[in-house]
């Protein structure tokens, strides 16, 4: 049997890996130390100097600007050395946490410098909150503080002709609902409007924070926001507004008290949305902030198909959500349930292979066959 089996292998082709040739060519190996003995101790001694005289920087308490420290902490991470330093590191992120902590992070300080205490506070473990980022970032220009949010004249601080062509718009739209709604006594429905577009943009304001500080954050933290961001709260109040009395006040203190049918609504268009659009997004120029599936796959340290299983559980669970409250006796009347229904079924038809609301080509089919073809009989 042996031999057989001797005979068989000598018979078998080798195979052999087509490798191109090394860029250096054999000047490793024809490297001696010993030839560069007196050049390495030099440069060992220069090396150890230098490292002193960063660690000197990193512990001289003598210089109290908490931004340069900050600066030369992320330069030496960047620079892959840190590891020399980790204690000193570690101690001065603390203590320069602390000390903004105590000022509830109060700062005048420009985009740059905002995006780089963020990440560097965050990359520690140390929760910088994103709500003082948003004031830093409102005050660079980015978009309005929330306080001017509704108020026109802060259409000049944006930076764009299209983006104060939009808020013009807005505010001129929802003007014309209020006078509309306040003839029909329910001047509350504008309102609780109005308050849906303030959350988004608070929201986008988040994403322009973490786009801007390269953050990633957890999949829950990401969700808290992303779930403002599906847009199903500004959807479902605004198709209250047509509703007339069909919808009262107690119905739009549904949508904002955190039920779960809007919630589930919420989880299903987000992630759904993520799904089909998060790797076309992330090729975009200038960026994209993370999506949940880019969030998940950090956090569990997993590939996109098993993070994308694993988020497509929890779609299926915001379903059971949804069925639960429309048994009986249900928590609202059927007709205002229905509105989170059909959207989240418009969600699904949008979403559900490829991002259907950005290219409308892929659901063209389906929305001929419900409002153009003829129903055979």
């Amino acid at each position: 049997m042996a031999s057989i089996i001797s005979s068989k292998q000598e018979n078998l082709p080798r195979p052999f890996g087509h490798f191109p040739p090394s860029i250096w060519g054999d000047c490793f190996m024809s490297f001696n130390a010993q030839d560069y003995s007196e050049k390495l101790e030099e440069y060992g001694k220069e090396i150890s100097a230098l490292k002193e005289e960063v660690r000197a920087k990193l512990v001289d308490n003598s210089i109290t600007d908490h931004v340069a420290k900050m600066k030369l902490i992320d330069a030496v991470e960047r620079l892959g050395v840190s590891y020399h330093y980790e204690k000193e590191i570690e101690g001065l992120v603390q203590q320069i946490f602390e000390a903004y902590a105590k000022n509830n992070f109060e700062r005048d300080d420009d985009l740059h410098t905002t995006a780089l205490l963020f990440r560097v506070f965050r990359q520690h473990g140390y929760k910088m909150p994103c709500a003082e980022i948003i004031k830093n970032l409102s005050h660079a220009g980015v978009l309005p503080r929330k306080h001017s949010w509704w108020d026109i004249s802060a259409i000049d601080n944006l930076p764009t002709d299209y983006l104060k062509f939009l808020f013009q718009l807005v505010i001129n739209v929802y003007d014309e609902i209020e006078k509309e709604m306040s003839t029909e006594g329910r001047p509350y429905a504008a309102s609780y409007a109005k308050e849906r577009i303030k959350d988004l943009i608070g929201s986008y304001f988040v994403e322009v924070t973490w786009l801007k500080a390269g953050y990633v954050p957890t999949f829950e933290e990401y969700m808290r926001n992303g779930r403002i961001t599906s847009d199903s709260q500004i959807i479902i109040t605004s198709s209250f507004i047509g509703m007339k009395d069909m919808a009262d006040q107690k119905a739009f203190d549904w949508v904002i008290s955190g039920s779960k049918t809007v919630r589930a609504t919420e989880v299903i268009g987000r992630l759904m949305n993520d799904i089909v659009s998060h790797e076309e997004e992330q090729t975009r120029a200038g960026g994209h902030v993370a999506s949940g599936v880019e969030c998940y796959m950090k956090e569990h340290h997993m590939n996109r198909e098993r993070a994308v299983e694993e988020i497509k559980t929890k779609i299926k669970y915001a379903w059971k959500e949804i069925n639960e409250e429309f048994l009986r006796p249900t928590p609202m009347p059927m007709h205002i349930l229905m509105r989170a229904l059909n959207l989240v079924r418009t969600e699904h038809v949008f979403y559900k292979d490829i991002d259907g609301y950005t290219y409308s080509r892929g659901v063209k089919d389906d929305i001929m066959a419900t409002y153009a073809a003829p129903i055979p009989i």
